[in-house]
This record gives C-alpha cells, sequence and structure tokens, in this order.
C-alpha cells in the first residue's frame, strides 16, 4: 500500500471481527514501524507491551472508561515511554505519539483495524495499565487492533483555511 493510500484508509475502528488472530510478525512489523519514528534527540524512550490475552483485555475493558473496543479486539498494543534525565526526555510524550501514528499506518497497511486510546497525562487512565502490566514505564497509549468488522466514514478533512504562510 502507498502511504497516501493508508493515510487516506486509516479509520478508528471499535468493532472488529470477534475470534481473529494477529501473527506475531505482525505485531514485529507494526512496531518496527513505531521505532522508526522520530524521537527528540533520538533518545527512543518507548517500550512496548503487546497484549493478547483475552483475560487481561477483559481487566482492562472493566476498569478502564473507554475501552469496550477491546470486547472484540485480537489484540492491544500498549506503547509506554521512560522519560529519562535529560530535556529531551521532557518530549517522551511526542515521541510516544508519533511511534503511535506509524504503528497504526502500518496496522492499516497490513489490513488490519486500530483504535487509538489516550492514556497519559490523563493520569487515573494511564494508572489502570500500569497496574494491570506492572511495568515501571508510563502508559501513554494502547492501540487496540483487530480485522475491522465495521467502515466508518472518514472524519478528517482538509482545511487549507487553516494553514498561514510566512
Amino acid at each position: 500500500m502507498e502511504l497516501d493510500d493508508a493515510i487516506n484508509a486509516r479509520r478508528s475502528i471499535r468493532k472488529f471481527k470477534k475470534g481473529a488472530t494477529i501473527p506475531k510478525e505482525d505485531y514485529l512489523a507494526m512496531i518496527e514501524a513505531g521505532m522508526y519514528a522520530p524521537s527528540a534527540r533520538n533518545g527512543r524512550p518507548w517500550r512496548f507491551a503487546v497484549i493478547e490475552s483475552r483475560k487481561l483485555m477483559d481487566e482492562i475493558k472493566k476498569r478502564h472508561p473507554y475501552a469496550k473496543m477491546l470486547e472484540s479486539a485480537s489484540g492491544l498494543i500498549v506503547v509506554l515511554a521512560s522519560p529519562g534525565g535529560d530535556e529531551s526526555s521532557s518530549f517522551f510524550q511526542q515521541d510516544a505519539a508519533a511511534c503511535t501514528e506509524n504503528i497504526l499506518l502500518k496496522a492499516t497497511d497490513l489490513g488490519y483495524g486500530t483504535v487509538w486510546c489516550g492514556l497519559y497525562p490523563i493520569k487515573e487512565r494511564a494508572s489502570i495499565l500500569s497496574d494491570i502490566l506492572g511495568m515501571p514505564e508510563i502508559p501513554v497509549t494502547m492501540i487496540a487492533i483487530g480485522i475491522p468488522d465495521e467502515n466508518p466514514l472518514r472524519r478528517g478533512v482538509f482545511e487549507p483555511e487553516r494553514i498561514t504562510f510566512l
């Protein structure tokens, strides 16, 4: 798939075909794309948790107010980040966001549907994943993944009036 095609095809999918599985190599391809994202001073603060366990996804769905899509998702990638000790570490949220977008586009390229669910900086949401995962890094985003069982219309629109050339 060409980049423009992936950008135009990407949608937030909240309904997935139940029972589908995602091969490990597809998870690895998505995360590899995420790791190619730019990061401040090449700090690469990210770490990833791939959740395929129905039990864990049900626990997250039960505790997180905006995780209903996990009912039918095949899996979940949680993008975590560690703010380090230098100035570039204050950009960990932006680094994780760029990484997340690359994962979304690669998933689209592979034929999967995704939905990005923000966690940090809303500490109550991030702490739910921290408690469940028991990992020291901060959960910044989570991405539900599966075979789409819906085809929503594109919501984005190009608005040239928002552009100022100086």
